[in-house]
C-alpha cells in the first residue's frame, strides 16, 4: 500500500508540472481509442507479431501499436532509426480511408517535440474529427492553440477535454483551463508549457525497473526544458532515486541520481537516504554524510 500512495502523489505531481496522457482507465470509459504503453516485452512481442501480418491485412490499431510501441523504445533507447521507423507506421495508420485516431494524436505529438506546433495542432484537430470523445485529442490540440496564442480556441478544447472524464478530469487539464479563464490574455505560466509528457506516471509503473528510469528521465529533461518550478522537477528526481536503488545492478547509478537530487534541490531526505543505502553496500562512507 505505501507504493501505491508515493505512486499516486508523484502522478499529482507530474500532473500540475505537464500536459500528461490520461490513464488508460480513465480515458478506456469515454474512448474506445485510450492510449497506453505497455512493458517492453509485451511491445515487443506486439511489434513481432504484427511485423509477421502483410501490411495491407493490417488494422489501425495494430498500425498504431506498431508505430508507437517502436517510438516509445526508440526514446528509451535513444534510437533515432526505431523512432523513425514507428513514425512511419503511424502515418499508415493516419493515411487509412478511416484514420486511425491514436495515430492522428501521436504523430502530433512527435511534431510538437520537434517544434512543429502548426504541423502538431493539424495532427490533433484531425484526431477530434476521428474520435469526438478522445480527451488527450482535445487536451493535447489545447496545448497547441496556446502556443499559436489563440486563448478562446484553447479554453473550448480544454473545457471538452475535462468534459470527457466526467468527475474525474485530468489535473493538467483543469488547472490549465483555471489560468486561462482567469485571465483576458493567455498566462506566462502556461506559454512555457509547450510540452506534453509522452508517458504517465500510471503506466510508467508497468515498466522494468530499466525502462521505468529511463522514463523518468525523459521526464526531468522535458520539465527542465519547460522552466518547471523546482519543486515539481525536485519530486522527479526524487523519485529516480528511489526507482535506481529498487533493483538496478549498479549502485554508482543510485549515488549519481541522488548527486544530481541533492546538487539540484536539497530539500528532501530521500535522496540522502538512498545515497547512504549504496555507500553501505559498497562499504564507502558518504560523501553527503
Amino acid at each position: 500500500m505505501g507504493k501505491k500512495r508515493k505512486n499516486k502523489r508523484y502522478s499529482q505531481a507530474a500532473a500540475r508540472a505537464l500536459i500528461t496522457p490520461a490513464p488508460a482507465d480513465a480515458e478506456s470509459k469515454q474512448s474506445i481509442h485510450a492510449r497506453s504503453s505497455p512493458p517492453r516485452n509485451v511491445r515487443n512481442s506486439a511489434i513481432a507479431r504484427i511485423l509477421n501480418k502483410k501490411p495491407s491485412n493490417r488494422s489501425g490499431l495494430e498500425w498504431w501499436q506498431l508505430g508507437e510501441y517502436q517510438v516509445v523504445n526508440g526514446l528509451l533507447d535513444k534510437d533515432e532509426a526505431q523512432i523513425i521507423s514507428g513514425e512511419e507506421c503511424l502515418l499508415e495508420g493516419a493515411m487509412l480511408d478511416k484514420p486511425y485516431p491514436a495515430c492522428l494524436i501521436d504523430l502530433g505529438w512527435i511534431h510538437l517535440e520537434r517544434g512543429s506546433i502548426v504541423q502538431a495542432k493539424k495532427y490533433f484537430l484531425d484526431a477530434t474529427r476521428a474520435d469526438a470523445s478522445s480527451r488527450d485529442a482535445w487536451a493535447f490540440l489545447g496545448i497547441t492553440e496556446i502556443a499559436t496564442n489563440n486563448r478562446d480556441r484553447a479554453i473550448k478544447a480544454f473545457q471538452k477535454a475535462i468534459s470527457l472524464l466526467g468527475e474525474n478530469p485530468h489535473e493538467s487539464d483543469v488547472e490549465a483551463l483555471n489560468l486561462l479563464q482567469a485571465s483576458p490574455e493567455i498566462p506566462a505560466a502556461l506559454k512555457t508549457r509547450t510540452k506534453i509528457s509522452k508517458f504517465s506516471l500510471d503506466e510508467i509503473c508497468q515498466f522494468n525497473q530499466e525502462d521505468q528510469a529511463k522514463a523518468i528521465r525523459l521526464m526531468i529533461d522535458q520539465a527542465l526544458d519547460t522552466e518547471l518550478s523546482r519543486e515539481h522537477v525536485k519530486e522527479l528526481l526524487d523519485l529516480l532515486c528511489h526507482i535506481e536503488y529498487s533493483g538496478l545492478s549498479s549502485l554508482s547509478r543510485t549515488i549519481d541520481a541522488c548527486t544530481k537530487s541533492i546538487e539540484y534541490l536539497d530539500t528532501t531526505f530521500a535522496p540522502h537516504l538512498y545515497m547512504g543505502l549504496a555507500y553501505k553496500k559498497l562499504g564507502k562512507k558518504c560523501a553527503f554524510a
